[in-house]
């Protein structure tokens, strides 16, 4: 039939490595999948096609698969002619790629446009009726028209040039659930009027330039879940977040944040989790008269420069995980652990006092305090110091800390 292995016990997959459109080969392909109903994938190195692998010879392919992948396309123009329909259309590695024009009465659920010259959202994407699910990643995008995409559920903007993002631009898609903006160049994302995203779950915001979120008044996210700023420059964590009714997860890795106030979180109602690992935080503190504090499960402030941590006066009810492994504590934050808690704090890598943490022995003997200890095999503590909190639990800590 065609060159190639085909192993439908293997995975369902089939690899040919020539098909040729020319002469016989779409006959060959619907033989292939008509003989072998268990294959679902066939990877076809080398597509021998009249003019060009878009145009008509997608519309044929179109009437035997439902989803068709280049992972490499050398041609300027991409052209989905009219009639078309694909469950899912993905054109990678195309440098030369500046043009994707889609037809009338075209039908694709999934669109993935990756690696190309691009630099404008194509204008008959919105012809687009079902698309539920837009990547355009690691184009040349920097400016954007979002008015044709108002059906999309899913929109990727990863890996382009885009500067600032003005989150009035998104309100006619009224659909989106999920917006990924990582690693362009952001400065800016806020918002010129006010606005509400109605069904927005998902923002991920990864790896840009921004220092600042200017929400309050004029951002309403009412389903937002999920809100990623981590590999930014921010150096404080917002106060401004606009209304976010059902927040319950913030990433703020990989920033420059300095000092961390939990008043700053007291606009989130429903927000359990929040991620500030790898950050430059010296003190943790609660500065507000009410403990009004949104019902905070996980903290996670591993990896800082952490030395001052009082939350006195401010309990945390529902914290199950407080994480403050490898910082620069010497005391334990006793605020929050007590015996009537069921809160796990993980402290190793700190300097923790010998004096202090005799005074936990049985947290940490229950597993509600983890700290340095000698593993199997290792017969001393890197400072020379511990006690016997029980035996085969040698815990080991700071004697005189600098």
């Amino acid at each position: 039939m065609c060159e190639g292995n085909c192993n439908a016990s293997t995975g369902y997959f089939c690899t040919l490595n020539t098909v040729n459109l020319v002469s016989g080969g779409q006959q060959k392909l619907r033989t292939l999948l008509n003989s072998a109903n268990q294959i679902t994938i066939i990877k076809i190195d080398h597509l021998v096609v009249p003019v060009t692998a878009a145009g008509r010879n997608l519309l044929s392919l179109a009437t035997i698969t439902n989803g068709i992948f280049y992972q490499r396309y050398l041609e300027a123009e991409f052209l989905v002619p009219s009639g078309t329909v694909f469950g899912e259309l993905s054109v990678k590695n195309a440098p030369n790629l500046r043009s994707f024009i889609v037809g009338g009465e075209c039908q694709v659920a999934i669109l993935t446009l990756e690696q190309t010259s691009i630099d404008r959202i194509p204008p008959t994407i919105g012809t687009l009726g079902k698309l539920a699910h837009l990547r355009l990643i690691n184009n040349k995008l920097t400016r954007l028209q979002l008015d044709v995409l108002v059906r999309t559920r899913n929109f990727d903007l990863s890996d382009n040039w885009l500067e600032s993002i003005d989150l009035a631009m998104f309100v006619p898609l009224t659909r989106l659930e999920r917006l990924m903006l990582d690693r362009n160049r952001l400065v800016r994302l806020g918002s010129s009027i006010p606005v509400m995203l109605p069904s927005l779950k998902f923002l991920m915001v990864e790896q840009n330039n921004l220092t600042t979120l200017n929400w309050d008044g004029l951002v309403h996210l009412p389903k937002l879940g999920v809100l990623s700023l981590n590999k930014n420059g921010f150096e404080d964590v917002p106060k401004s977040w606009g209304s976010l009714d059902d927040l319950y997860a913030v990433m703020m890795e990989n920033n420059r944040v300095r000092t961390f106030d939990l008043a700053v979180l007291r606009p989130l109602p429903v927000l359990q989790q929040i991620y500030l690992l790898r950050n430059q935080i010296t003190s943790v503190q609660f500065s507000g008269s009410n403990c009004d504090l949104p019902p905070l499960q996980m903290i996670n402030l591993s990896t800082n420069q952490i030395k001052s941590f009082n939350l006195r006066g401010c309990p945390l009810p529902n914290l199950g995980t407080l994480m403050l492994t490898s910082n620069q504590l010497q005391v334990v934050p006793a605020s929050l652990l007590k015996t009537d808690t069921n809160v796990a704090v993980l402290m190793r890598l700190n300097p923790l006092r010998c004096t202090n943490l005799k005074q936990y022995t049985h947290q940490l003997i229950y597993n509600m305090l983890y700290t340095d200890f000698l593993m199997p095999g290792i017969t001393a503590c890197p400072n020379g110091s511990f006690f016997i909190a029980e035996v085969n639990r040698t815990v080991c800590c700071v004697e005189n800390p600098q």
